[in-house]
């Protein structure tokens, strides 16, 4: 199943592991090169797709669905999101750490407002950032 929500934020400071993109091409560290059956093929150089080539739609196809799906059953989440709420203040949660929002700022945001969407983000987080902090009202 496709998850609706982002990865959880890093907190370390430790720079991320940067993996090798391209493979070393070394044939041999002696005089002798390798006969041509014991020699491996070339792999496959990546293909960098051009600004006019089309692009596979299945992932963004899923997501879309995974969120109609959330959106079409907002009253099963809402009960889910209660009983998780329910069962971390009785203790009986057993993973360490679970809040419908991740820390921090939401995702997309950028430092300077640039366009009118950057505000209404700002503001749609800040009033979920009050919602859970506002004790059960009914």
């Amino acid at each position: 199943m496709l998850s609706l929500i982002d990865r959880r934020k890093r907190f370390d400071l430790r720079p991320r592991r940067r993996y090798a993109t391209a493979a070393p091409r070394l044939r041999s560290l002696s005089d002798r090169s390798l006969p041509v059956y014991m020699r491996e093929p070339e792999p496959p150089a990546r293909h960098v797709p051009a600004p006019d080539d089309e692009l596979d739609a299945g992932p963004v196809c899923r997501r879309l669905a995974a969120l109609k799906r959330a959106l079409d059953d907002l009253d099963g989440h809402a009960r889910r999101l209660v009983r998780i709420e329910a069962r971390r203040k009785a203790g009986l949660l057993r993973t360490r750490r679970y809040e419908p929002l991740r820390p921090g700022w939401p995702p997309g945001r950028r430092k300077r407002r640039i366009h009118e969407i950057d505000a209404i983000l700002g503001e749609c987080h800040s009033l979920a950032v009050h919602a859970l902090k506002q004790p059960d009202s009914g």
